[in-house]
């Protein structure tokens, strides 16, 4: 890693400075590209060599991520990774074609940017791994340390010399257990880590050994012998402290993700959304013109592309054990199919039924992305006062705010049915029939109200397994959200 992120900084200031340095002959620009594009090449060649040292190692964490960063290179395929795409520029210039190269350039000068932020990221969330992993180890040998010593003091305890426990085994065993504790502080500071509560339990472990060497003294070593227990027990808490707090970070990048990835599928969306409403309404005889149809065909691409990326961040936040969170991303993945059915062929709409699901999936992003900002203050705020001890509550996603977003999904659904029913009525009072799709809407949220029910029963069930109150309604709560 610390190869990579020179090598792909040296990258992206090389061609960004390849985008300003007009004042230099083209031949020589795309003289440097072609260089760059060499250097991306070799690149590849490095992270190919690194995974297969890191699995050699058998270092499968560090494997994976070489290879992530070696996919994130050649993403646009083998025909057109990034030493591919460098080439490409580098013969525009050639060729004094400055617009595309230019245009290129751009795109790659982002490429780079992402990918070295992606890299800096991943690497920060394996180190977090790291250590937790440490920190877990290092309380679970300061444990066995501590409970060995527990019994020498046993032992040691109304024990002068007898048959059973000499005192000369005593020594030993204290010598030994000694020596561990030493072992553990040079094995701690190999990893950057040093506990004044281990320093310590080791000065407490040479007195009591002392104390040992010397005839009649056991009760001075039974005192020394206690407070090595107890500086040994400090230091495991202050290594489960540590551990902890590493866990509680690693809940909050995760959770800030989530929250990135939401608002870019909103920007999305939104710009979809806002093109719809600028192109109006159409009536229900009017047919589209070819050229009218184009934008919906794009707009349709678009919401099909956010259904399956949904699909994606549904599959991350399953992993954290949330219930509502998938639920709802559910409803998202499945609204923005409907929409892109809607606008593409060979139903080309844009009535008021188009607008409206448009405009639904609009406010449903803005409450999912407000739950994981309430979320994520929630976790800094935790994590920033190093609470959590015995909550019992080791999930990415808080249950209180699941119930919330329950409470805020069960408005929207009633909110649209009493909808349709209005439509249903209008057209019912000028002889109209309800429209096939608007029918298969309304079954379909009688469907998802059904589900609602269940999961809140869900939710419900886990906070009585987990001994907590359900959290009670804001004093602002408003009497629709009591109904659920």
């Amino acid at each position: 890693m610390k190869l990579l992120q020179p090598f792909l900084f040296f990258l992206f200031a090389a061609n960004l400075w390849g985008q300003t340095g007009g004042d230099s002959p083209l031949a020589h620009l795309s003289s440097q590209q072609a260089q760059l594009a060499e250097q991306a090449q070799r690149l590849e060649k490095i992270l190919g060599l690194l995974e297969k040292q890191a699995k050699k190692e058998g270092i499968e964490e560090r494997a994976i991520f070489y290879r992530q960063a070696l996919s994130r290179l050649q993403e646009t395929g083998a025909k057109n990774d990034l030493a591919q795409r460098l080439k490409s520029v580098a013969q525009d210039l050639l060729l004094a074609k400055t617009g595309p190269a230019l245009q290129k350039q751009t795109e790659l000068v982002q490429f780079l940017e992402d990918l070295l932020q992606q890299l800096i990221q991943q690497r920060q969330e394996q180190r977090l791994q790291e250590i937790i992993k440490e920190a877990k180890a290092r309380e679970k040998t300061l444990r066995t340390l501590q409970k060995e010593q527990e019994e020498l003091r046993k032992d040691t305890t109304g024990n002068p010399s007898t048959d059973d426990f000499p005192t000369e085994q005593l020594q030993q065993r204290q010598k030994n257990l000694r020596e561990k504790i030493e072992d553990a502080i040079q094995e701690f500071e190999k990893q950057g880590r040093q506990d004044d509560s281990l320093n310590q339990a080791e000065s407490s472990a040479k007195r009591a050994e002392k104390s040992l060497e010397e005839s009649d003294q056991n009760d001075d070593a039974v005192q020394e012998q206690e407070q090595v227990e107890k500086s040994l027990q400090q230091a495991a808490e202050n290594a489960a402290n540590e551990a902890e707090i590493a866990q509680q970070k690693q809940e909050q990048k995760e959770l800030l993700h989530l929250l990135t990835e939401a608002k870019s599928l909103f920007k999305r969306h939104l710009t979809v959304h806002e093109s719809l409403i600028k192109s109006g309404v159409t009536k229900p005889e009017e047919v589209l013109s070819r050229s009218q149809r184009i934008p919906l065909r794009k707009w349709a691409k678009t919401e099909r592309e956010l259904q399956v990326d949904v699909g994606k961040l549904l599959f991350e936040i399953q992993q954290s054990g949330a219930d509502a969170f998938p639920f709802y991303l559910e409803i998202l993945k499945a609204d923005h199919g409907r929409l892109a059915k809607r606008l593409g062929p060979p139903k080309y709409q844009k009535n008021s039924a188009t607008h409206s699901l448009s405009s639904q999936l609009k406010d449903q992003w803005v409450e999912f992305i407000d739950a994981l900002e309430t979320e994520a203050e929630r976790q800094r705020e935790k994590t920033e006062a190093k609470e959590g001890e015995g909550s019992g509550e080791d999930r990415l996603i808080g249950m209180a705010e699941e119930i919330q977003l329950l409470k805020r999904l069960e408005i929207q659904i009633r909110d649209r049915i009493k909808i349709l029913h209005r439509q249903q009525s209008l057209l019912h009072d000028a002889g109209f029939a309800f429209n096939e799709e608007e029918f298969e809407e309304l079954e379909e949220l009688f469907q998802r109200h059904e589900k609602l029910r269940r999961m809140f029963e869900s939710v419900l069930e886990r906070y009585e397994m987990a001994g907590t109150q359900t959290p009670q309604s804001q004093d602002n709560t408003t009497p629709e959200e009591e109904e659920l």
